[in-house]
C-alpha cells in the first residue's frame, strides 16, 4: 500500500491508468490498500490505483508532500504499507545497488531511510525495516513499532502487516515484533523458508513446502492445498484468509472469500496481495490483478485493475 506514483504522473478521480515506463515485463509487484506498484524489467517503477496522498493528508502535521521519487532512479522491488488512511502514505523502493529510498508520509520519519544496502524492505504505516546483505535487521519511524527488533545478523526473511513485523532466521527462529515492549512473540522452528505477517500472527512456510499458521500463542495451523513456493507480501483478511504461489507456479486462494477466491489460471513467478484484491506475475513477464472493491466508488475499482501497457 503506497503513495502513488513512484515516478510517475498523479492520477485523480478521472484519470485511468496511462504507461509511464518502457512497455516491458514485470518483475516485481507490491499491492496495497487500493494501490498497486511493480517494477518493470529495466529498473522503471510504475503505480495505479487510487490516489490517497491528495488534501486532507496534505494538511496534516509532518507530511512532506512528496508523493514521487527522484526521475530517473532503478529500483529493484518496492514496499507497500497495509494501511496509511489516517496519516498518509509512504512507500520504500530498493535500488539495484541495494540502497533505500522512500517517500511520501514522514510523520514518524518512516520514510527517513537509515543503515543499509539492503536485500529485503518491509513497511508498516508508522515505520519501515529493512534486512541487510549481511542478515541484520534495521528500521526507522515510530519507535514505538520498533521496541522489539532484532540486533543479531542472520536472518533470511522479512515481512510487515497493518500490525506487526516478523523475521525469519536462519537458525528457524521466527520473531514478530510491534511497540511497546518485548516481542510480540517469538517461536524455534525448523526449516523455514519464508515468512508473511498476519494481523494475529505470522504464516511460514517450512521445509518441504509445507505453510503453517502460528498465532500469537504459538499454536499452529497446518494448510493441506499443496505444496507452497511463495507467500505474498500480506495476508487478505485478519481472519487469514490469503493466496499463495505453489511450487508448481499455480495460485491457490482460500475459497472463503469470493473477493480474490478465483484467481487467473496458468504459470506465475510472483504474487501481492492487499485488501481484497492480488496481482501476480506470468512466467512471461506478463501482470495479472483481480479481486473486488467493494467499498470504493466504479472509477476506483476501473482504475485499480487498469494496469498501464499492455503487459497486462
Amino acid at each position: 500500500m503506497l503513495a502513488l506514483l513512484l515516478g510517475c504522473a498523479g492520477l485523480d478521480s478521472t484519470d485511468t491508468a496511462e504507461p509511464t515506463c518502457p512497455d516491458t515485463e514485470w518483475v516485481s509487484i507490491s499491492a496495497g490498500d487500493g494501490l498497486a506498484c511493480g517494477v518493470h524489467v529495466d529498473g522503471c517503477l510504475e503505480c495505479w490505483g487510487r490516489h490517497t496522498m491528495d488534501p486532507p493528508h496534505a494538511g496534516r502535521r509532518g507530511y512532506t508532500g512528496d508523493e514521487h521519487p527522484p526521475e530517473g532512479m532503478q529500483f529493484s522491488a518496492v514496499t507497500l504499507p497495509s494501511g496509511g488512511e489516517e496519516l498518509g502514505l509512504h512507500a520504500c523502493g530498493l535500488q539495484q545497488d541495494g540502497a533505500a529510498l522512500c517517500w511520501g508520509a514522514d510523520q514518524y520519519g518512516q520514510s527517513s531511510v537509515k543503515g543499509g544496502p539492503y536485500v529485503e524492505l518491509a513497511a508498516h504505516e508508522f515505520a519501515t525495516c529493512g534486512r541487510t546483505v549481511r542478515g541484520s535487521i534495521q528500521c526507522w519511524g515510530d519507535e514505538a513499532m520498533l521496541r522489539g527488533v532484532p540486533d543479531d545478523s542472520g536472518w533470511s526473511a522479512l515481512s510487515a502487516t497493518k500490525t506487526h513485523f516478523c523475521g525469519a532466521h536462519a537458525n528457524g527462529r521466527v520473531r514478530c515484533w510491534q511497540g511497546p515492549g518485548e516481542p510480540f512473540f517469538e517461536i524455534e522452528l525448523e526449516n523455514v523458508e519464508a515468512v508473511s505477517a498476519a494481523v494475529s500472527g505470522v504464516h511460514v512456510v517450512r521445509g518441504g513446502h509445507s505453510m503453517y499458521f502460528y498465532g500469537d500463542g504459538g499454536e499452529a495451523t497446518r494448510y493441506t492445498a499443496g505444496d507452497v513456493r511463495d507467500l505474498p507480501s500480506d495476508v487478505v483478511h485478519a481472519d487469514g484468509d490469503l493466496c499463495v504461489l505453489t511450487t508448481a507456479g499455480e495460485l491457490a486462494c482460500d475459497p472463503r472469500e469470493a473477493a480474490i477466491a478465483d484467481p487467473p489460471d496458468g504459470s506465475f513467478t510472483g504474487l501481492s496481495c492487499g485488501p481484497s484484491f492480488c496481482c501476480a506475475i506470468r512466467d512471461d513477464g506478463h501482470l495479472k490483478c483481480w479481486g473486488l472493491w467493494e467499498d470504493l466508488e466504479d472509477h476506483w475499482k476501473h482504475a485499480l485493475f487498469d494496469i498501464p501497457g499492455s503487459y497486462d
